[in-house]
C-alpha cells in the first residue's frame, strides 16, 4: 500500500518558536504575552486572526484566539484544531534549557510543555501546507486561554463563529501517533468545616479542631488511582489563623475523574459522606 509523502516542516523554526513561547510566563488570565508572540508569528506568515471576548468574560487579559484558514481544493468539510496557551504555576521566571536536544524547564518552574507544544504543533503545520500548498479543506483553529483552571476559555466560545462539527485537540500524553478518543468527566468537591476555636496552649479542651476533622475524613478516603476508569485527590487545605488558636473553620477542594458516570457519582458522594460523618461526630 502505498504511503502520501509527507510534507516537511522547518525543525529549526519549531525550535525558536517552542523555545521562544516558553520562556514567556502564561497562567490561566495571564496569557497576553504568549498570546501576543503567537499574533506576531500569525501575522508574519499572512494569516488572519481574531480575538473573542472570553477574556473580559473571565476578568482575564485576552481572549480565545480564532483563525480561519480557507481551503484551496481539498474537502469541504471545515476542520478544528485545538490548542490551549495558558499553563499551570509556577511559571513566573521560567527558563527553558536544551540538553542534548532535549528541552528542560530549569528546574524552579514549570516548563510549560502543557500545552505550549500544541500551540507550536498546530502552528508550523499550518504554516507548512501553505509553504508547500498541500491540499486540504476549511481549517479553523481556536487557541483557548484558561484551560488549566477548568476549560474556561472554551466554556465560554461562541460555537456558532465556528464552521467546523469535527475536530483535534492538541493536548495530551499519548505515544507519537495516538490520539485520545474519551476523555473522563471531572467533579470538583469543595468544603467548608466549621468547629469551634479556643486558646490551644491555655484550654484547648474547649475547641474543637476544624483541621482534625478534616484529617479523619481525608485518612478514610480512597484517592489516588482508584481503577483504570477513575482517580481522586485532595488538592487544597486552607484554615487555621495561629499555632496558638484551636482552628475554627477549614476550607478543602478535591476532585474525582471517571469514564464512568456512575462511578464518578458514588466517589463524590463517598467524599461528601466522610465530610458529613465527621464533621457531625466532632
Amino acid at each position: 500500500m502505498d504511503h502520501p509523502v509527507l510534507p516537511k516542516v522547518n525543525a529549526a523554526r519549531v525550535r525558536e518558536d517552542l523555545l521562544v513561547l516558553l520562556a514567556i510566563p502564561s497562567p490561566a488570565l495571564r496569557e497576553k504575552l504568549v498570546m501576543d508572540a503567537l499574533c506576531q508569528r500569525l501575522s508574519a506568515a499572512g494569516f488572519a486572526y481574531e480575538l473573542d471576548g472570553a477574556g473580559t468574560q473571565l476578568g482575564g487579559e485576552v481572549g480565545n484566539l480564532i483563525v480561519r484558514i480557507p481551503g484551496n481544493g481539498g474537502r469541504d468539510e471545515a476542520l478544528l484544531l485545538n490548542a490551549h496557551v495558558d499553563t499551570v504555576v509556577p511559571c513566573e521566571g521560567v527558563r527553558p534549557v536544551e540538553r542534548d536536544g532535549v528541552v528542560y524547564s530549569a528546574g524552579d518552574t514549570v516548563l510549560g510543555a502543557d500545552d505550549k507544544t500544541g500551540v507550536v504543533a498546530l502552528l508550523e503545520a499550518i504554516r507548512t501546507v501553505e509553504e508547500q500548498s498541500v491540499p486540504h479543506g476549511p481549517i479553523e483553529l481556536v487557541f483557548t486561554v484558561a484551560e488549566e483552571t477548568g476549560l474556561n476559555g472554551a466554556k465560554r466560545l461562541d460555537m456558532s463563529r465556528l464552521r467546523a462539527r469535527r475536530g483535534y485537540v492538541f493536548d495530551g500524553s499519548a505515544k507519537i501517533g495516538c490520539g485520545t478518543l474519551a476523555a473522563p468527566s471531572h467533579d470538583n468537591l469543595e468544603v467548608l468545616i466549621r468547629g469551634k476555636a479556643a486558646h490551644a496552649g491555655m484550654r484547648p479542651e474547649q475547641g474543637i479542631s476544624a483541621i482534625t476533622l478534616a484529617s479523619k475524613a481525608i485518612a478514610q478516603m480512597k484517592l489516588g488511582r482508584l481503577d483504570a476508569e477513575t482517580t481522586a485527590n485532595v488538592g487544597v487545605i486552607e484554615g487555621g489563623q495561629a499555632t496558638n488558636i484551636v482552628p475554627e473553620e477549614v476550607r478543602v477542594r478535591c476532585e474525582a475523574r471517571s469514564h464512568d458516570p456512575a462511578k464518578l457519582a458514588a466517589q463524590i458522594r463517598h467524599m461528601q459522606e466522610l465530610f458529613e460523618s465527621c464533621a457531625t461526630a466532632g
